[in-house]
């Protein structure tokens, strides 16, 4: 064990080494320095397991000297050598990082050696915690560096996803405005009788369906790049529910379908997009539309809301009498291309709308979500802040050019 010992006093350095000296067993090997230049040669030549520090002299140097080597060296162990009654000094060295003291008084070579003992062992734990802790704060770092690559691939491999899908659904709406004019052209050179016009609205039907589904992927793709503008303005929640109910009067008629919009004394007067806004309504009171039974009712109300880190907000509630939504298909419906498993057999779509309105929604800084109601039927809730709602910008987007 390698021990560095620091005396201005020849005759102090002199008397250290005999105490240890008189510590055969423990294997000591010291040397003394007595100025800061000898101290940064034997710093620079081997690392001393334990620096011993004569500061009763009193001489401000001890200080400096400590300042100095415990930043450095921060696997030596500083001990310090002072008089009982500095007790200034024994704080200032506290606070340095010296890790004993001893007095001049009643050292000997037995409180030397069990003072080297119990600061070696001290050492050699403090140094293996840090360790640990070293290496703990690797396996974070690599994990984090992990994570953030995941999550970088996923983003791309979304953003592709996107791209890909956006360029497709260009690519095949060219086409598909041909197939459905020369279908029009058909269905008007014929006659009502002639047996070739039901292959032609069954082609009609079918090609506007996917058209549907072509326009259903732009919006989501535009919507998850970044790329639609939003212009949210002060408005009126009951304005935005019954254009979509004028909308959709015709379906309503045809299902035989009532739209119960509940009184409220909530203000729905929000900060929002009329337009997607509009297109979320639209969607939500199709689809509570066709899965209803003919001639049921159909009920909107509103509500508010506390959410945890949003804030109050207003809830618009629609509740149908259909099947319902199930607890573990709750969260995956908004998903692109899902569809609740009780509506898949008989009734169609996209399986994009939901996925729309949770963007638009996102972008909102709201929520929307699916429950089923305690009566029975689907329980579709969307909630929107009270406060001015402040875009982000689109150039934080991750897909954004």
């Amino acid at each position: 064990m390698v021990i560095l010992i620091y005396a201005r006093s020849p005759t102090d350095a002199v008397w250290l080494e005999g105490l240890l000296a008189k510590i055969p067993h423990l294997k000591l090997e010291s040397h003394v320095c007595s100025t800061a230049e000898s101290m940064d040669a034997c710093f620079s030549s081997f690392q001393p397991c334990i620096v011993l520090v004569d500061a009763t002299s009193n001489d401000g140097e001890s200080i400096q000297i400590m300042n100095k080597y415990i930043l450095l060296n921060p696997k030596s162990a500083f001990i310090l050598l002072m008089d009982a009654e500095n007790e200034h000094l024994r704080h200032e060295a506290l606070e340095m990082g010296i890790v004993d003291f001893l007095t001049k008084e009643t050292l000997s070579h037995v409180v030397l050696e069990q003072t080297i003992q119990e600061v070696t062992e001290r050492k050699d734990q403090e140094l293996e915690l840090l360790g640990h802790y070293k290496n703990l704060e690797k396996l974070v770092f690599e994990r984090m560096a992990a994570l953030w690559a995941e999550k970088e691939l996923a983003q791309n491999a979304h953003c592709a996803t996107s791209a890909f899908l956006s360029e497709i659904s260009h690519e095949l709406r060219t086409p598909m405005h041909a197939v459905l004019s020369f279908t029009e052209l058909g269905l008007a050179q014929i006659s009502p009788q002639d047996p070739i016009r039901h292959f032609l609205l069954r082609i009609q039907q079918s090609g506007q369906h996917l058209t549907t589904l072509l326009d259903h992927i732009l919006d989501l793709a535009k919507l998850e790049s970044g790329k639609v503008e939003f212009n949210f303005q002060p408005g009126n929640l009951l304005d935005v529910v019954r254009a979509a109910e004028n909308g959709l009067s015709s379906l309503l008629c045809n299902r035989d379908i009532c739209l119960d919009v509940v009184p409220t004394n909530i203000s729905p007067c929000l900060t929002f997009d009329h337009e997607k806004m509009l297109q979320v309504v639209i969607n939500l009171l199709g689809n509570a539309i066709k899965f209803a039974p003919p001639g049921s009712r159909v009920t909107l109300f509103f509500s508010e809301e506390i959410l945890p880190d949003k804030g109050i907000g207003v809830v618009l509630n629609l509740h149908d009498s259909g099947p319902g939504i199930s607890e573990e298909e709750a969260d995956a419906i908004f998903n692109k291309f899902v569809q609740g498993k009780k509506n898949r057999s008989r009734i169609g779509g996209t399986g994009l709308g939901l996925a729309i309105c949770r963007e638009i929604i996102a972008a909102h800084k709201g929520k929307i979500w699916a429950t089923t109601h305690p009566n029975g039927g689907a329980l579709f809730s969307v909630w929107l802040p009270r406060h001015p709602i402040v875009s982000s910008g689109d150039n934080d987007h991750p897909c954004k050019q």
